[in-house]
């Protein structure tokens, strides 16, 4: 049986990714990515922690603290809203709003539009209503008193049941989810999609899977599979969410016939296994049941190979003691794919930063004596899942470095035209604005609100501002920063634009 105590309390301790504040006694996580006010609430949940809310003024001004010394965006949903009943606001577990925190600023709550159903705070510490549907950062809360410690996984989610044979601990999920989906939902336990590296744990998954709750279950799913960790989703062939091939992985049993959506046609790029455990590939955005799993670090590391000693890789590898590791600079500038591809053609991978800052001290001196330029990619990214930052080899950027730049803005009262305002932010190491939420639009729009807009004499199209998006090349609209439109987060054209004619700003 897995055991679970409260022994974590002591050393206030709940995740890596998690900052205890000693004032409240509570830990808190910045989630930095827009979601809307249901899936910020939803990840919280997720991440066995509770959408936070100011349960008083004192909690207010130490979350409001943490929040300016370490983010610089100006608004974030918290866990209180009117959904349950209109014009009656309540936290997320039905505290009425007057028994916590109701600072609400000049004019608020409004209503606007009657769908400002969901509540932000401010970064000066006062309240306004926003639609639901909007997208903001939020922060997530632990309070030190609901710690609770799954001693064999070593966890705080006791969800989580310990194999000895495998050394362990996996969850069966009943929720189905699709793969994109269950992928961050095992990302947010800290854990991942479950990779079968052997007959043994294949069996394990078989068993798991025949004892879990399934058939009670009356959404719309594909039942008789489990999605697992293994994907085809950048058309390299079929790999592991940790980064190796599957057929490296130690067990490739494929169901008769499978995979088979190329030969029907179908789009099928995403993993699972029938309940027999026999593999089976899927549509991504089919939902299905999953199992995550969540790696117990060992203690021993048994490996030995002859040239350790030797501390020699490659002539062209440089060693870096305090790192214990050989590193090389690719001189020659290549996308992110091909750049992965390089690395491991020299039996590399690529630089994901070490996880102590003493480490990463090194590798920077390593870079600024050896090279000039600015920017370099490391082996961390999106790509499997969207919002989700992983390894190549599957570890969550909250486990290796996650110091992220905060953005700051300028706006040019000196009137350019596209491309020489494109040419402008260049030259000051910057870019042309790109919006990636709605509250970064309402600090721009306070942003253009406050500059000296209206002493310009010169010739020039008036009302509006130029941004870092365009259609220039006849591909459809993409931002300067080589995404798409419309995958940068915002996507609200003027009613009176008509992107699809004429360019507009």
């Amino acid at each position: 049986m897995t055991s679970f105590s409260n022994g974590q309390r002591d050393k206030k301790f709940f995740r890596k990714d998690y900052k205890y504040i000693e004032a409240t006694e509570s830990f808190y996580k910045m989630q930095t990515i827009p979601r809307t006010w249901k899936d910020a609430k939803q990840m919280c949940a997720l991440e066995g922690a509770r959408f936070f809310y100011p349960e008083d003024e004192k909690e207010a001004e130490a979350v409001l603290a943490f929040w300016k010394e370490t983010h610089p965006f100006d608004d974030i949903f918290i866990g209180i809203s009117d959904l349950v009943a209109k014009g009656v606001y309540e936290t997320i577990d039905g505290l009425p709003i007057g028994d916590v925190f109701d600072k609400w600023d000049g004019g608020e709550p409004n209503n606007g539009n009657d769908n400002e159903d969901c509540v932000v705070l401010k970064k000066h510490g006062k309240l306004h209503d926003y639609p639901c549907f909007h997208k903001f950062p939020f922060i997530c809360k632990k309070s030190l008193a609901t710690v609770q410690w799954n001693q064999e996984c070593n966890m705080a989610n006791l969800d989580y049941k310990f194999n000895k044979e495998q050394s362990r601990c996996y969850k069966f999920h009943s929720k189905p989810y699709n793969w994109p989906e269950a992928h961050a939902v095992c990302n947010a336990e800290q854990s991942y999609l479950a990779v079968i590296n052997s007959q043994a744990e294949a069996e394990h998954l078989v068993a798991l899977t025949a004892l879990a709750p399934k058939y009670t279950v009356n959404k719309d799913f594909q039942s008789g599979v489990v999605l697992l960790g293994f994907h085809n989703r950048q058309d390299e062939g079929w790999e592991t969410v940790r980064g190796s091939l599957l057929e490296d992985s130690g067990y490739t049993t494929w169901a008769n016939g499978q995979p088979d959506g190329v030969q029907r046609g179908v789009d099928e790029r995403c993993g699972s296994m029938f309940y027999n455990g026999h593999l089976n590939d899927i549509e991504c955005d089919k939902k299905a049941f999953f199992i995550c799993e969540h790696e117990v670090p060992a203690d021993i590391d048994d490996r030995n190979d002859g040239q350790r000693d030797k501390k020699f890789f490659r002539k062209d590898y440089k060693y870096i003691e305090a790192t214990e590791s050989f590193y090389k600079m690719q001189t020659i500038p290549r996308t992110w794919k091909d750049a992965k591809q390089m690395c491991a053609l020299e039996g590399a991978s690529v630089f994901s930063i070490p996880k102590m800052r003493k480490k990463l001290k090194q590798c920077w001196r390593f870079w600024k004596e050896t090279h000039p330029f600015d920017d370099i990619f490391i082996g961390i990214s999106d790509l499997v899942a969207k919002g989700v930052y992983e390894t190549i080899d599957g570890l969550p950027i909250g486990d290796v470095f996650d110091k992220w730049d905060g953005v700051c803005y300028k706006f040019h009262s000196k009137p350019y035209n596209w491309p020489e305002a494109h040419a402008v932010c260049n030259a000051e190491q910057s870019y042309l604005a790109v919006i990636n939420s709605q509250a970064e639009a309402e600090h721009l729009v306070a942003l253009t609100a406050l500059a000296p807009k209206y002493t310009v004499n010169k010739d020039f199209q008036s009302g509006v501002v130029l941004l870092g998006f365009h259609n220039r090349q006849d591909e459809g609209w993409e931002t300067v920063r080589g995404s798409l439109l419309e995958d940068s987060g915002y996507t609200t054209w003027a009613k009176r634009s008509n992107p699809m004619g004429y360019n507009v700003a």
